[in-house]
């Protein structure tokens, strides 16, 4: 090849690449959210440095890959001369629905032992935490013999037989269309007639769940959502599960596989990272504003905890010390020029983006208004409101987007004015620890925030509703004052004592141990399965 060979995207995907196929390497990697810097030791340039685009031949690692064809297109790049996806380049193939069916249906006629198994689905290959999640669950599964597990996970670069010797269990590769986003492109393999095998009551209870799912064409969307349904229908015929751990809890694959649980009186339950940094969050209705205790806050409120609150203490120091589950972040020259012209006479507010992208929920919809918000339909909508409070009392105000590997979330063009410092890669501790009051929809940093014993003005529905640990807002017009009383009163002695109770309650009966390498251990441990002490509380 005359061209160099590059790599556009520095996650987890291009990770794996390197991983999973040592002996190709990249000349360095393109990423249109970097300045200068490296990755895994190869420098990363931004798409605004490089002038000779002929010279070379780009392999786009990362799901967003229409957004990036449609840049290369626009410098008169040709797929498949200068550049092509990650799976094209390593010739990987995905199964369809269909044949992922008959794979599975083989299996477990050559294995019959792994029959009404605990089933998992999670994408530990492609998380922001992989090796850890990895590690989690293969010492859950261990934990829980002679009880199998299986797991059905997005693998992407691996091949199956390379994933079920790194979990020590069978781990299969689901069908594309089960990670779809409501956005991007994706075939539809209409080798059958799903829709001659739905039921009219399976039809409606489709487009019940469509009702609170984006997308951008709703026939399109109702297709792949018929098939991901068709899909798991299948799935657990098969493998007739024993119970289900489910990740996540927005996307369409997560309600579809909670359904069919629910309907075969299967124990299910939601797993994601726990509020509190370190730990995993296991949940029987659903995550942050779906789960037990952000919709029945009393269960946990009424339940005592023998955990002291020196240990607490102790573990929001370490948490705040080691600066546990910080996340993925750059130092940048643009995000230092940006917080430089902070006024530091004035009182600075923090907004952490809430990522509406990746959740695809319809904010239209009665859903969103129960479980994410009923103040906003947006995180946009949320920033420009409160800016346009930090403008008229003369307060910074600081605002950092999700991370979104799509970058969907972010502000653009004329929408965020003058009075908004933006942000993109900078640390997330040091913002909260520069900052007055956060203010927040729903996100992991809310419980952050309350570790640094900083005030939190609450705009959306999330495990800490009705806990008296932040300033929970319920209407448009307490914004202000909410957010004044939160600057005059700061974290109150109150607030605190309730938040080290709700910390004590949730590594008790809530939070298991992510078991990750550290000095300090706190939640659940593994020996424990999460569908026992559903069944404690």
């Amino acid at each position: 090849m005359s061209q160099k060979l590059v790599y556009w995207g520095t996650g987890n995907i291009s990770k794996m690449c390197l991983e999973y196929y040592p002996n190709i390497r990249p000349s360095f990697f393109i990423d249109s959210n970097w300045g200068t810097g490296s990755f895994y030791d190869l420098q990363v340039k931004n798409p605004n440095t490089i002038e000779n685009w002929s010279d070379l031949f780009i392999v786009i690692v990362t799901t967003v890959f229409s957004e990036i064809e449609n840049i290369l297109k626009g410098k008169g790049l040709i797929k498949g001369k200068h550049y092509i996806d990650y799976k094209g380049f390593f010739e990987i193939s995905n199964k369809t629905a269909k044949e992922n069916i008959v794979y599975l249906e083989k299996f477990i006629e050559q294995n019959n032992e792994y029959k009404n198994p605990i089933l998992i689905i999670a994408p530990v290959f492609l998380s922001r935490l992989s090796k850890d999640m990895i590690h989690f669950f293969k010492e859950y599964a261990l934990h829980r013999l002679p009880q199998k597990c299986v797991m059905l996970s997005s693998l992407e670069v691996v091949e199956e037989t390379y994933a079920q010797s790194i979990m020590g269990y069978p781990t299969i590769d689901m069908p594309e269309i089960c990670k779809w986003d409501g956005e991007r492109k994706i075939d539809i393999y209409e080798d059958h007639n799903i829709m001659n095998m739905l039921e009219k009551e399976e039809e409606q209870w489709i487009c019940n769940l469509e009702s609170r799912m984006v997308c951008r064409d709703r026939k399109l969307s109702y297709r792949i959502t018929a098939e991901i349904y068709w899909y798991f229908k299948n799935v657990f015929d098969i493998l007739q599960p024993k119970k289900v751990c489910i990740w996540g809890g927005w996307t369409r694959t997560s309600h579809i596989i909670a359904e069919f649980a629910k309907r075969n009186n299967i124990p299910y339950g939601f797993m994601e990272h726990g509020w509190i940094p370190g730990t995993f969050q296991f949940d029987r209705r659903g995550i942050a504003g779906q789960s037990e205790y952000a919709v029945n806050p009393e269960r946990i409120l009424n339940f005592h905890t023998k955990i002291k609150n020196t240990e607490i203490n102790r573990i929001r120091d370490y948490i705040t010390a080691n600066k546990i589950d910080t996340g993925k972040f750059r130092e940048t020259e643009e995000d230092e020029r940006k917080i430089l012209t902070l006024d530091s006479r004035k009182k600075t507010i923090f907004f952490v983006g809430m990522d509406d992208y990746g959740m695809g929920i319809n904010p239209q919809s009665e859903y969103w208004k129960q479980f994410v918000c009923s103040v906003f339909s947006s995180t946009l909508e949320a920033v420009s409101f409160v800016a346009e409070i930090c403008k008229k009392k003369n307060w910074n105000f600081i605002f950092k987007p999700h991370p979104n590997p799509a970058d969907k979330n972010k502000l653009d063009g004329d929408y965020k004015g003058n009075s908004i410092i933006q942000v993109r890669h900078m640390e997330i501790d040091r913002l909260i620890q520069i900052s007055d009051v956060v203010v927040s929809i729903a996100s992991a940093v809310d419980y952050k925030t309350l570790i640094y014993g900083k005030p939190l003005v609450q705009l959306g529905h999330t495990t800490l509703f009705r806990k008296g640990c932040s300033y929970e807002v319920n209407d448009v017009n307490e914004i202000e004052q909410k957010m004044e009383l939160a600057l005059k009163c700061g974290m109150t002695a109150e607030q605190n004592k309730n938040f080290e109770l709700h910390m004590a309650q949730l590594l008790e009966n809530y939070l298991w141990d992510d078991l990750t390498e550290r000095e300090l251990h706190y939640g659940l441990p593994v020996e424990k399965d999460f569908f026992d002490m559903e069944n404690d509380i």
